[in-house]
């Protein structure tokens, strides 16, 4: 009749309906990535190598298989379109032994540690579930809150977190993520809510 229809799917239901030839799927990589953003104004994030400990400690390539049925890749930044990831980037792959070198050389003082995000569905909090299982058995205990939008957006624009869950729009231009990470982006309601900031 002319119309066209879509919908997203989560990995389960895409995987349920590939025998359905009345169907079309197409798949690629995703535009909006989902990330942890540190609250970088807490001196306790401000040293890389406590950052560095939370990318090791977290079995990624386990939460793509297990919960989004491998349909889903790691990123080692936010460029989800390949051709502008830059080459040699460190991968963080899983080593919770380095995850718990890197804690206490980072001087981490065993403070607890809440998730916040607006991501409300099941797979979202199966993520933080298991993030929240792997962070324990590198030492750190973590906690997750999920909240509706616009009390989320207050809480970030206040800085009122510890990290956040979210999903960073990139578009199929590198230039969006100004938005994210230039130092001119610090006001709160634009989107470098971790504060980042760097001099060169």
């Amino acid at each position: 009749n002319g119309e066209i229809q879509f919908s997203y799917l989560t990995a389960d239901e895409a995987l349920s309906l590939t025998d359905d030839e009345t169907i079309r799927q197409y798949s690629g990589p995703s535009q909006v990535p989902n990330y942890l953003g540190f609250n970088l104004n807490q001196e306790r994030f401000q040293n890389a190598s406590i950052r560095q400990a939370f990318a090791y400690a977290i079995d990624k390539a386990t939460i793509i298989d297990q919960l989004f049925q491998g349909t889903a890749q790691p990123l080692s930044c936010l460029f989800s379109l390949p051709q502008y990831v830059p080459e040699g980037l460190n991968a963080y792959e899983y080593n919770v032994d380095q995850a718990k070198a890197l804690l206490e050389e980072g001087g981490w003082d065993g403070s607890s540690v809440e998730i916040l995000t607006y991501y409300t569905d099941q797979l979202s909090t199966d993520v933080l579930t298991a993030i929240q299982q792997f962070m324990a058995d590198a030492g750190v205990d973590l906690t997750f809150q999920a909240i509706d939008v616009t009390t989320y957006n207050q809480r970030s624009e206040a800085r009122d977190y510890d990290i956040v869950y979210a999903g960073a729009a990139n578009g199929p231009d590198p230039d969006v993520l100004s938005t994210h990470f230039e130092s001119k982006s610090q006001n709160p309601n634009v989107l470098n809510r971790s504060d980042i900031s760097n001099a060169d």
